[in-house]
């Protein structure tokens, strides 16, 4: 097991994690699991990603692969847990409910029950109770792990994750719910480097809130990166909407396009990061010349004032469609001869045609068929 700071990323093993900085509570920082480490009948294979409130791993249960996701120790943390698998629920996107767009597909935590009834399980590890979710393979990695090794993605590809991203989350506002933490993090993509359709999931709901509820878990945006959270929610009392979520959504665009954090994070300490939010210095948009309809885009949804945001998030991949010339990518349907269902039953009308044959033959009919003259 090692530790892993939420604010730096520093990492240690077991609990010898120290930070000099006076800002970062790496000594308080949540424990992991590693390779072959156990939580009941499940089996990490490896660390994925760390967000704020929960640790994704991809595992293995009876032989087969999961996602597994771990919440940090503490209620608040739990209750985050319990209410982003009562989301996926009531979303629809579990095992037996309908196939959901850019969305984890929930298991049953224990193997025998349904979903329904087992949506998270409880396990004790290290005399601290931990909550978890376990939910289809997503293939991918954290959108920040891929913005460090690729900073500058093609503009199509920027243009198709963020989509995905709106998309999500406009199912989740279509249920009443807001995110309220997107970041970098919130998302895994699996980047087509042939220049095909990036494969993207929120693979975090974020506070899956009401906006009446969300004042009420806030917990001081404990589980919301400050670099991301939008103005308004940022100091003083909480003031959810839709708003709020288009501002993550253009922060991730802004980001995608300039190839950084629009304010920058690493080495800072969350004060720090809040006082440079609420001061407005944000980095300048670098790609005008370009993707200036784009750029334009993502500056219009990072505003300071939430009314001069777009609506709402499916208006913000309108203007991507049409403002920004980056349409949906057309899937084409391969030629009938490939289509799977056409080759095998081809085969079986083919194999049925000569069994025909065969059956209303002689024995040495066959026999001298088969012989090679």
């Amino acid at each position: 097991m090692n530790q892993v700071c939420l604010l730096c990323a520093r990492e240690s093993a077991e609990h010898n994690l120290f930070c000099y900085a006076g800002y970062c509570p790496a000594e308080a920082s949540p424990v992991t699991f590693g390779l072959g480490d156990r939580l009941g009948d499940i089996e990490v294979v490896r660390l994925v990603g760390v967000t704020r409130g929960a640790a994704l791993y991809e595992a293995q249960r009876s032989g087969a692969p999961v996602m597994l996701k771990v919440a940090h120790p503490g209620d608040a943390a739990a209750q985050r847990l319990k209410r982003e698998t009562s989301a996926l629920l009531h979303l629809g996107a579990h095992q037996g409910g309908r196939m959901p767009a850019g969305l984890p597909v929930l298991l049953p935590a224990i193997p025998a029950a349904r979903v329904s009834d087992s949506p998270y399980g409880r396990a004790v590890v290290r005399d601290q109770l931990r909550y978890y979710c376990i939910t289809q393979p997503i293939p991918g990695e954290p959108l920040r792990a891929l913005l460090r090794r690729r900073p500058q993605l093609w503009i199509y590809h920027v243009g198709w994750i963020v989509q995905s991203l709106g998309s999500a989350i406009a199912q989740l506002h279509a249920k009443g719910l807001l995110h309220a933490a997107i970041a970098p993090d919130s998302l895994l993509v699996a980047l087509d480097d042939a220049g095909g359709v990036p494969q993207v999931t929120l693979s975090d709901l974020g506070y899956a809130a009401s906006a009446a509820d969300l004042a009420g878990v806030w917990h001081d945006g404990a589980f919301a990166h400050p670099a991301y959270r939008a103005p308004e929610i940022l100091i003083g009392p909480v003031r959810p909407s839709l708003a709020g979520d288009v501002y993550g959504i253009g922060m991730i665009l802004y980001e995608l396009l300039i190839g950084t954090p629009p304010y920058d994070y690493r080495g800072r300490g969350d004060r720090a990061v809040i006082a440079a939010v609420a001061q407005g210095a944000i980095l300048p948009m670098a790609r005008t010349d370009d993707v200036g309809p784009v750029a334009r885009i993502a500056e219009q949804a990072v505003r300071r004032n939430p009314a001069e945001r777009q609506v709402d998030a499916p208006t913000l991949v309108r203007q991507l469609i049409n403002d920004g010339g980056i349409a949906r990518p057309r899937i084409v349907e391969p030629p009938a001869w490939q289509n799977p269902r056409v080759l095998v039953g081809s085969a079986i009308i083919m194999l049925t045609g000569a069994f025909i044959i065969l059956a209303g033959m002689s024995f040495a009919e066959i026999i001298d068929l088969l012989v090679v003259r």
